[in-house]
């Protein structure tokens, strides 16, 4: 979903829920801060989570790893993050896509995805002979139907607009045990797929590491994996949340996970290692790629004098800001640290949806047009960028994208 149509979703909550209302849904079981702290995932392996803004050794250790792997298979270690952005993924599908015809498509060791990046990641990680799988997604109307029926009576007496589990029945139509088998087995050669959600209780991003999830050998392991991915996806407001069963010192309760977005709009290392790293240091990993699926630089438009187009507009811009300071910053990452750096986002005079309606934003004309965007980016003869654009005056753009 554009951010403007989720800064729009939840400036109607804030009026929906400023007139009050009984809320339908089942009360929580309580738990504290130190058994949050200590949660586990029932059958899953301690490995299968950390938070992403863990110490930097945690990242590093599962970095390693990884590293030890790649090199005993004589490849390079790259890294694909991709980006939230809703209805807009369909630019990043139509890219990959593109990518593979063009034959420039790396096989990447690390994929991580966030939003509508991480409905996208497994397939993306599994390869190209699932590019058909991408395409369907975003064009054949399935996804416009996600966002039929929105109701604002639903949040203001439930907790979200959709009232029915949508996502998660979309979700199971393409994740089945035969995803599940290939993740696993692409992690057991080394490779490995990460998905963030956001912990609302904890307010904390988790990075989710789905090849151990698949590989465990859990009876639950496919509904945790498609949980996950619901979760990440989970745009707060317009679809429920995802209560996801832990426990801790003995204790069985529930985890309240939303959009990965909440937090941060693409996943490239922790904090800690993005900004407190030393330049110079060694690192493993050869080439960061970044899909944006999505715009980087502001958009001009005439915003109505009204409360909900100012709150919208003001949480889109945001919203636009958050995933600027991101892509900024996993630059600047890759430039201290030596890793190639590569990117590719939706290009400033790409049209934006006629209006800010969920059937427009969703709508499978758009979605279309903009996959076909996307793929044809993929065939050029450079379709990455090999920096970010550093200033947002569109004189600066151009530069940026003539380089």
């Amino acid at each position: 979903m554009s951010t403007t149509k989720r800064a729009s979703l939840l400036g109607l909550l804030a009026l929906g829920l400023s007139i009050g209302g009984c809320s339908t849904t089942a009360p929580r079981i309580p738990y504290t801060e130190a058994e949050a702290l200590s949660a586990d995932v029932p059958g899953m392996p301690a490995d299968v989570r950390f938070y992403a803004d863990a110490p930097a050794f945690v990242f590093e250790r599962f970095r390693q790893t990884v590293a030890t792997q790649a090199q005993a298979r004589h490849e390079p270690v790259t890294f694909l993050a991709l980006s939230s952005g809703g209805a807009d993924g369909a630019f990043g599908a139509g890219f990959m896509k593109g990518l593979t015809q063009s034959h420039q498509r790396p096989q990447f060791t690390m994929v991580s995805g966030i939003s509508t990046g991480a409905l996208m990641a497994p397939f993306v990680f599994l390869g190209s002979k699932y590019d058909g799988t991408l395409q369907k997604l975003y064009t054949d109307g399935y996804a416009s139907a996600l966002v039929k029926n929105v109701n604002i009576l639903n949040a203001v007496v439930g907790n979200a607009f959709v009232d029915s589990d949508k996502l998660g029945k979309f979700i199971a139509q393409y994740i089945d045990q035969g995803i599940l088998d290939a993740v696993a087995a692409e992690h057991r050669r080394g490779r490995r797929l990460l998905v963030v959600s956001t912990n609302l209780d904890q307010q904390r991003s988790v990075v989710w590491n789905m090849g151990a999830i698949a590989a465990s050998g859990s009876p639950n392991a496919l509904k945790l994996f498609r949980q996950v991915l619901a979760a990440s996806a989970s745009i707060p407001a317009l679809f429920p949340p995802r209560l996801i069963d832990v426990e801790s010192g003995g204790r069985s309760f529930q985890e309240m996970h939303v959009d990965g977005v909440a937090l941060r709009q693409l996943y490239v290392a922790p904090d800690e290692v993005i900004y407190g790293g030393r330049a110079g240091t060694p690192n493993p990993i050869k080439d960061l790629y970044i899909l944006v699926n999505n715009k980087i630089d502001p958009t001009f438009k005439v915003v109505d004098d009204d409360t909900v187009s100012v709150a919208a507009r003001s949480l889109a811009t945001v919203l636009r800001r958050e995933g600027r300071n991101n892509v900024l910053s996993s630059f600047a990452y890759a430039q201290s640290h030596g890793i190639g750096y590569h990117i590719a986002f939706i290009d400033a005079d790409v049209p934006e949806p006629p209006s800010s309606d969920a059937a427009e934003q969703f709508s499978t004309e758009y979605m279309t047009t903009l996959f076909a965007r996307g793929e044809a980016r993929g065939r050029q003869p450079s379709p990455w960028l090999t920096h970010p654009p550093l200033s947002t005056d569109p004189a600066g753009h151009a530069l940026t994208a003539a380089q």
